[in-house]
């Protein structure tokens, strides 16, 4: 599915994966990772951060009903990894994804 940019209503942008763009990078820099059980795109970005030891808070939506419906608020959608780096959300995302938009 290609995700259209838009801003939720909260104000939080959502960032299709083909068209993020690195960004200058807010320090302290706050993430929230959503991820589900076995999803393999999520240990890929999981094993990015921590290879690059950025700190970060995973929130399993397999688990936990309120992370879950937390990551649909801001996202829109269902897929994960989704994250929300400083407010700006790259939904359904990956390894690459996640490496250009934080520059490294």
């Amino acid at each position: 599915m290609r995700w259209q940019h838009q801003k939720q209503p909260n104000n939080i942008e959502v960032e299709p994966r083909d068209e993020v763009q690195p960004r200058q990078i807010k320090f302290p820099m706050k993430i929230i990772i959503y991820t589900k059980t076995g999803c393999p795109w999520c240990l890929g970005v999981l094993d990015l951060l921590r290879r690059n030891q950025i700190i970060f808070e995973e929130r399993n939506v397999s688990e936990n009903q309120e992370f879950f419906d937390e990551m649909i608020k801001k996202s829109g959608q269902s897929l994960t990894p989704t994250l929300d780096i400083n407010g700006t959300i790259l939904a359904d995302s990956d390894q690459e994804t996640v490496a250009k938009y934080l520059g490294i």
